[in-house]
């Protein structure tokens, strides 16, 4: 999903991307997420995708309240 897009299903196609991974020990959390400089993503893994969407979405609204201080209402 792009663009705050929050209900529908995904195509997915295969890609080739390079990544960078940094371990931060300090930190927990529930799934994979990634960050750039202009934007912060959240990833749900689960089997069908409409099951991921609200995986990704329940995890990115909390990201946004921990780390960024908004309410959960306001991160939402």
């Amino acid at each position: 999903m792009g663009d705050g897009e929050a209900a529908g299903t995904a195509i997915e196609v295969p890609l080739h991307v390079w990544l960078q991974v940094d371990l931060r020990k300090e930190e927990r959390i529930g799934w994979p997420r990634f960050e750039n400089d202009a934007e912060i993503m959240a990833v749900g893994i689960y089997r069908p995708v409409d099951d991921a969407l609200p995986i990704a979405f329940t995890e990115l609204v909390k990201w946004i309240h921990d780390d960024y201080g908004l309410s959960e209402l306001d991160a939402y």
